[in-house]
């Protein structure tokens, strides 16, 4: 079962938590301003419960 378990985990990507996502994106703000502008995003994100491509976040 660990053989299964540890190639199971080798082989899937991890998968990021929400707030990972979110810090990663507040990481790449360029000033403070972008940053503040992020900010509001999640929050508002966070209320209306929109989906995080809705308001461009996390675009890869």
């Amino acid at each position: 079962m660990s053989t299964l378990f540890s190639f199971l985990k080798h082989v899937l990507p991890v998968i990021q938590s929400q707030r990972e996502r979110d810090e990663a994106y507040l990481a790449a703000a360029t000033d403070l301003n972008d940053l503040e502008r992020r900010m509001r995003a999640i929050d508002q994100h966070g209320r209306r419960g929109l989906p995080a491509a809705a308001v461009g976040l996390y675009t890869r």
